[in-house]
């Protein structure tokens, strides 16, 4: 009996060891995985941006006027970014109206909306310490109506573009500054414009279709490169907060060609706007 006892005891003492051990390592095993959560959580970025934007350029539309209007435009933009250790995700949308006057004293006006998904890749073989470089790829999707309102024949003109977009971005950091410049160009793309005497999308005096407006291709369509430069800098208020303004500037070059229609512009623009911080980003609105 005393044995038996003395066996039991032993049985008990390795159980209690064992389990013991196990929990330390189970403990281990979810602090380790609580510290790699948050090493990860804290070199991932996300902060969101809406800008305001005033834009200087030219238009024409053959379709509309063969003179060239000098435009202006203002706009908004809402801009969400996540910042990885190896890449970048973006996507953001703008809605814009525009003013078009020519030397005649005609005016046009315009309604237009872009929208754009992308993600950028890291070249690695870079030095970071001179600048950081991505690679990546993007939906590119954008669309307007143009109205002129003393013109006989075409009151308006509308385009739509789905493009898919090569999309390359440098950036660097220096003290409590930020620099970044994104070049993006799209390589295939569906696009449609309207016909002539076609007021609406789908109402057209000929004997057409909205499908037969409606053209494939890129380079030999549509012409179009979007360059964009961003400055950030933050600067601190009361005291321990600090906020982050930026400054942007972007020069748009489009040319539509669809249906026997040029459409060309050029549009130089300034977007004013403050990073609002979502999580871990060091520059604290």
């Amino acid at each position: 009996m005393m044995k038996y006892k003395i066996y039991v005891k032993r049985v008990l003492n390795n159980f209690s060891t064992l389990f013991y051990i196990y929990f330390m390592k189970i403990k281990a095993l979810i602090i380790a995985l609580a510290i790699s959560l948050h090493v990860f959580a804290d070199d991932t970025i996300k902060y969101v941006n809406n800008a305001a934007s005033i834009g200087f350029g030219k238009s024409n539309i053959s379709f509309l006027s063969p003179i060239t209007y000098t435009t202006c435009a203002v706009g908004f933009t809402n801009q969400k970014t996540n910042v990885f250790p190896n890449k970048e995700k973006i996507f953001f949308y703008k809605t814009e109206m525009g003013l078009h006057a020519n030397v005649n004293q005609n005016i046009m006006f315009d309604v237009s909306a872009d929208a754009l998904w992308g993600q950028y890749h890291t070249i690695s073989y870079v030095p970071a310490s001179a600048f950081n470089l991505y690679v990546g790829y993007a939906y590119w999707g954008d669309g307007g109506v143009y109205i002129k309102p003393d013109n006989i024949n075409n009151v308006l003109y509308t385009h739509i573009n789905n493009m898919a977009a090569m999309v390359i971005v440098a950036s660097k950091h220096y003290r409590n500054m930020y620099f970044k410049n994104t070049f993006s160009m799209p390589l295939y793309g569906v696009y449609y414009g309207s016909s002539f005497s076609q007021n609406i999308p789908g109402i057209i005096e000929k004997e057409n279709t909205i499908w037969e407006a409606c053209k494939f291709g890129s380079f030999n369509i549509n012409t179009q490169l979007s360059n964009n430069f961003t400055f950030d800098i933050r600067i601190k208020h009361k005291k321990t907060k600090c906020q982050t303004l930026r400054i942007e500037y972007s020069i748009e070059y489009a040319k539509l060609q669809l249906n026997n229609n040029v459409k060309q512009t050029v549009l130089h623009e300034f977007k004013f706007s403050t990073l609002i911080n979502k999580s871990f980003y060091n520059h604290e609105f």
